[in-house]
C-alpha cells in the first residue's frame, strides 16, 4: 500500500514542486563557492554589457522619468558580493547622483537598495552565514547543499521582492516621506542663486 501511494506522489507532484527539484539538483552541482564567483562576476559583466547595447531602463509610473533599476540590480550583486557596506560603497558614487538627477533624493535610492539587497541575503552563495545554514539543514538532510537551501528559499526570496517592490511603489504614489524631513522628490533644473 505504501509502495502505491509513492509511486501515485511521484505523478502527481505539482509543477512548483518539480521546478525546486531542478533547483536543487541543479545547485548541488555547482563548483566550489571560488570558482562559482568568477563565474558569476563575469556573468554581470556580461549582462551590464547586454543591458547597456539595449538601453534597459524602467519608466517611473506617474511622472514618466527613466529611472534604472536600482532595485534588481543590487539583487543581482548581492549574488556575487556579501558584504551590504561593500555593495553601497561600489554603487552609491554612482546611483545616487543619477537618481538625484532624476529628481529622487538619496533616501530613496537607499531605500531601493536595501530592497534589492535584502531580498537575496538568504540566497547568494556569498552569504557569510551560508556554510553555517548548510551545516545546519545537513543534520536533517545528510545529501543538502547549496541547491537544497536555495530550492527552499527561492520562493520566499521572490515573494519578498514582489512584495517589498509592490510597497515601496505605493509609498512613491502616495508621497509619503521615507524618512522625518525628507522630501519624496527634487527640484532639478532649478538655478541656483
Amino acid at each position: 500500500m505504501t509502495e502505491n501511494r509513492k509511486a501515485g506522489s511521484v505523478h502527481t507532484r505539482g509543477a512548483v514542486n518539480r521546478f525546486l527539484d531542478l533547483v536543487e539538483r541543479i545547485g548541488n552541482a555547482l563548483p566550489d563557492p571560488t570558482t562559482l564567483f568568477a563565474l558569476l562576476v563575469l556573468a554581470v559583466v556580461l549582462l551590464s554589457g547586454l543591458a547597456a547595447q539595449f538601453d534597459l531602463a524602467v519608466a517611473h509610473p506617474t511622472t514618466g522619468k527613466i529611472i534604472e533599476p536600482v532595485t534588481l540590480l543590487s539583487a543581482l550583486i548581492n549574488l556575487v558580493m556579501g558584504s551590504a557596506s561593500a555593495k553601497w560603497a561600489l554603487m552609491a558614487p554612482v546611483f545616487v547622483p543619477m537618481i538625484m538627477l532624476l529628481g529622487y533624493p538619496p533616501e530613496i535610492t537607499q531605500a531601493a537598495y536595501r530592497i534589492g539587497d535584502s531580498v537575496t541575503n538568504v540566497i547568494s552563495p556569498m552569504m557569510s552565514y551560508l556554510a553555517l545554514i548548510i551545516a545546519f539543514v545537513q543534520r536533517y538532510v545528510a545529501k543538502a547543499g547549496i541547491g537544497t537551501l536555495v530550492s527552499l528559499m527561492l520562493p520566499c526570496s521572490l515573494t519578498f521582492m514582489a512584495g517589498w517592490s509592490l510597497l515601496f511603489i505605493a509609498w512613491l504614489l502616495l508621497g509619503w516621506p521615507v524618512g522625518p524631513g525628507a522630501p519624496t522628490s527634487l527640484a532639478v533644473g532649478s538655478a541656483a542663486p
